[in-house]
């Protein structure tokens, strides 16, 4: 049982994406702008400063959310089975262990090879490896949304599109932009609502 890909799923997500890398983008361009000012790096060191701390930082933002959802989900509700494109997570995940391997043995050194890419792409593996392992379900506190606990009380505003697609504003400084849009199995779809709906039913849809 896995949930479907769904064209909700694939425009909102990259309707995030987008915004999301503006954000990363500008705040690169602060970091590195802020660590050219305090040091003698040039703009291109700087860079390189700037985007090991936006990775890094994400990497350990991302694994104690994880953390911390995983010990408040509670009892398991609903199992709704691993991502639609578990797949393609995966196939990251080699490609860029690949990657990481071969850039090992380059002679040049830069952002993206030698000592410092062979360590970003193996992190990257691993991050694809995590993402390949997330599953959804509804949870005693929240909805646990592949990779992480979405708590009730985040949940500001829901529906559901046509296809089957869990659309969810939470609360939070950046709501009136970005939304998730989950996918849920057909085989499940009827139970994932009527839970929902026992948990949240005064909550207004979107």
């Amino acid at each position: 049982m896995r949930a479907q890909m769904t064209l909700t799923a694939w425009s909102q997500g990259i309707a995030n994406a987008m915004a999301c890398a503006v954000g990363v983008f500008g705040t690169w361009l602060t970091i590195g702008w802020l660590v050219s000012l305090a040091t003698d790096k040039t703009i291109a060191e700087s860079g390189t400063v700037a985007f090991a701390v936006i990775w890094v930082g994400s990497l350990l933002g991302l694994v104690a959310g994880w953390v911390q959802g995983l010990s408040r989900r509670g009892t398991l509700l609903l199992d709704c089975g691993s991502h639609p494109t578990r797949w393609l997570f995966l196939a990251n995940a080699v490609f860029f262990a690949i990657a990481g391997v071969c850039g090992s043995f380059a002679t040049n050194t830069n952002m993206f090879v030698g000592p410092f890419g062979t360590l970003f792409a193996l992190s990257f593996a691993a991050y694809w490896v995590f993402m390949g392992m997330g599953r959804l379900g509804i949870h005693e506190h929240g909805i646990w949304t592949y990779w992480g606990l979405m708590k009730w009380g985040r949940i500001k505003k829901y529906s559901w599109a046509a296809d089957g697609t869990l659309l969810i504003r939470s609360n939070g400084p950046l709501s009136f932009l970005l939304r998730s849009a989950i996918p849920v199995p057909n085989e499940r779809l009827a139970e994932f609502k009527r839970l929902l709906l026992q948990r949240l039913p005064t909550a207004p849809t979107t």
